[in-house]
């Protein structure tokens, strides 16, 4: 009679649930973790059946968040990122975009580069800056960091600046120096 007892004492003990604290517990394990994470991962954007842009990723990692009852996806690439993009009518490297890291969006077709950003172009120029931003409908990147192109004739620095993603025509929004390259 005794062992049943302390048989109940500890069923009831240890028996009993939490339901409110189990919840809990649930809710903040799924916002520590991804919903997916990869390596070594190429991601491909395609415009109308036709690849417009590639990201190379190191190391990704792919959540969903909720704000105001919206899901939206957020991938984060920490590790070191390469965009290329593509001139959709020949499928050649338009420009090509490489930064410590980036977080896209890919339900509305957004993203920011940041740290060590450096875009080259076909024409062997080259925009470093440390914050880019990728608006793929209206095909464009901006910024309002400081930024730094180097042409063949010459340096040009500035503060923000707005192109097309094969970056062949932009705008710098405070131009501050302009520097003649000597051959």
């Amino acid at each position: 009679m005794k062992e049943f007892k302390v048989f109940l004492v500890v069923l009831l003990v240890f028996g009993c649930s939490q339901p409110e604290k189990d919840q809990k517990i649930l809710e903040r394990s799924k916002k520590k973790f991804p919903d997916q994470e990869s390596f070594n991962v190429e991601y491909f954007y395609s415009d109308s059946g036709k690849v417009v842009s590639k990201v190379i990723a190191k190391h990704v990692i792919e959540k969903t968040e909720k704000k105001e009852s919206v899901r939206s996806r957020i991938n984060i690439l920490d590790k070191g990122v390469i965009m290329i993009f593509y001139n959709p009518q020949n499928m050649q490297e338009d420009s090509r975009l490489s930064a410590d890291g980036a977080i896209v969006y890919p339900d509305i077709g957004y993203a920011e580069a940041k740290g060590n950003v450096e875009v080259t172009n076909a024409k062997g120029e080259k925009l470093e800056t440390e914050k880019l931003i990728w608006n793929r409908e209206k095909d464009i990147i901006f910024t309002d960091a400081v930024v730094r192109i180097t042409t063949p004739e010459e340096l040009i620095i500035g503060q923000g600046m707005e192109a097309d993603t094969r970056f062949t025509k932009y705008t710098l929004h405070k131009v501050t120096g302009i520097l003649k390259i000597k051959e």
